[in-house]
């Protein structure tokens, strides 16, 4: 008699705790299918396309009386970021556009891209401060001779110097800057090749072995030096030769930047729109306000 008692209260107690299993498994359940589908529903972008606007910066000095096409101080960088987010747009990276493009995934309902070219050590001193100060990001796309020679000189001059590798880590590590290929020695107009266009009379295949020699010098210094390779290409002043582009995608590049003062539409699922990214200049007549006022609003 005992001992069926005993039995009763195992088989009464084993299924108790498969019922609690069971429950438990079926709320799990329940909670995994949940959050899915609040990734999937965050991460997926419905537009098909987007206009962004693409703005390109150089130098951003401290001294006004230096201002030019290619130098604007630190205060009207600031009043750009301040214009931009009193206005709804919100900074992202190049990378984050590819992803939109190639995988759909979600960009801000503004999204603007702010580029830096020639990587100045005043993009290091003034620029980056103001990135971090109102939580916004920005591109600046490197050119690897300068980032050698002043990782060497240790030279932080405010008006012309480079940066350094160190820099280049500590501000990609921040989470507030990426960095993009600039070539390695082709920012140049007078050493016989305007930028990294092909010469006059070149052959295509010498061409695109210079021009591919050129590239992937910066590229392995930079995964030499911060561990890790630019996707994009940024083409010096804008010189495009189209003897470059299968170079360009052979490389892996996913993007490559043009100087052009033309609109950029991102099309979800066609990766042709990302090469030859036109930009809009800001100099020191030229505002932010006036370059979005005048072609976005």
């Amino acid at each position: 008699m005992k001992t069926k008692k005993i039995f009763k209260f195992t088989v009464s107690l084993i299924i108790c705790i498969l019922v609690i299993l069971i429950f438990f498994i079926v709320m799990f359940d329940s909670q995994v299918i949940t959050t899915e589908s609040i990734n999937i529903k965050e991460l997926t972008d419905n537009r098909d396309s987007i206009t962004i606007p693409v703005i390109m910066y150089h130098s951003i000095y401290s001294n006004s009386n230096k201002q030019n096409k290619y130098v604007i101080t630190p205060k009207a960088l600031e009043n750009d970021i301040i214009y931009l987010q009193k206005n709804g747009y919100k900074t992202v990276f190049l990378i984050d556009i590819i992803n939109y493009v190639k995988k759909g995934t979600k960009l801000p309902d503004k999204p603007i891209l702010l580029t830096f070219d020639d990587g100045y050590y005043n993009n290091y001193l003034n620029a980056f401060p103001l990135l971090k100060k109102y939580n916004e990001c920005g591109t600046i796309s490197v050119i690897g001779s300068e980032a050698e020679k002043y990782t060497k000189t240790i030279d932080t001059h405010e008006s012309y110097a480079s940066l350094n590798w160190e820099h280049i880590d500590e501000m990609q590590k921040s989470g507030y800057v990426e960095f993009l290929n600039h070539s390695y020695d082709m920012h140049s107009l007078n050493k016989g090749r305007k930028g990294s266009e092909k010469k006059y009379n070149e052959s295509n295949e010498e061409y695109q072995r210079i021009f591919t020699e050129d590239a992937t010098k910066t590229q392995d210094l930079f995964y030499k030096n911060v561990g890790f390779k630019p996707v994009a290409y940024t083409y010096p002043f804008g010189r495009i030769s189209k003897d470059s582009y299968k170079c360009i995608i052979d490389m892996g590049f996913l993007a490559s930047l043009d100087a052009c003062d033309k609109k950029f539409t991102a099309k979800k699922f066609d990766d042709s729109c990302l090469y030859r990214i036109p930009r809009y200049i800001r100099s020191d007549t030229i505002s932010l306000k006036n370059i979005i006022e005048k072609n976005f609003a």
